[in-house]
């Protein structure tokens, strides 16, 4: 596609049509603190970036323009996996430090379901929500980036970014924020997690 603005720098051109295409502004900046992990920056380099991979795929497309919010698991599951062609994993929600099963108040684990996309992209699916979380219990999803790409550690630890509705990257966790007070972190939960159908 070619602009042409008269009096303007092909350069300025460039960069008008780059901000044009950009995902819209939220409302609070949902910047990577500066404590980040290193492969967090690096991962929201690459994908805000589009790295091409050597598998020829670009970092993080599978989840880019991926909706799934309001979507049932059936749904989700034909298009991840039929459509995506991305691995499905079944497992249960775990503590993020010691890699634990989570327990309900029955003593059960409880579930949860990942699609491994090989562009280092990720759904995840708490089909009977979390009743430990403190921000969410309901059935709700998220779509995340590892990194590497390739790991194959599909736990929290390798989780880098998680990415919004509207396919901007986001901090994995309120730890890695830049903001701190209470109303930044509720909105970050609210664009990182995405509700189901029921």
């Amino acid at each position: 596609m070619k602009i042409f603005l008269a009096g303007v720098p092909a350069v300025l051109c460039c960069v008008l049509v780059a901000c044009a295409t950009a995902p819209a502004q939220k409302p609070y900046s949902f910047a990577l603190a500066s404590t980040a992990s290193t492969s967090s920056r690096q991962a929201w380099q690459d994908y805000v970036q589009g790295k091409l991979l050597p598998n020829g795929l670009h970092y993080g497309d599978s989840v880019r323009h991926l909706h799934i919010a309001q979507r049932t698991v059936q749904d989700l599951d034909h298009e991840m996996t039929d459509v995506r062609h991305c691995r499905k994993k079944v497992d249960v929600i775990r503590e993020p430090v010691k890699n634990q099963p989570k327990l309900d108040s029955d003593g059960k684990a409880i579930p949860l379901i990942m699609w491994l996309c090989a562009d280092g992209g990720v759904v995840r699916i708490k089909p009977k929500g979390d009743p430990t979380s403190k921000y969410n219990q309901e059935p709700l999803g998220s779509k995340t980036l590892l990194y590497p790409y390739d790991t194959k550690d599909t736990s929290f630890a390798s989780e880098a970014l998680k990415v919004d509705e509207d396919g901007s990257p986001l901090p994995k966790y309120p730890k890695e924020l830049q903001c701190t007070d209470k109303p930044c972190v509720d909105n970050w939960a609210a664009h990182a997690h995405s509700d189901l159908a029921l």
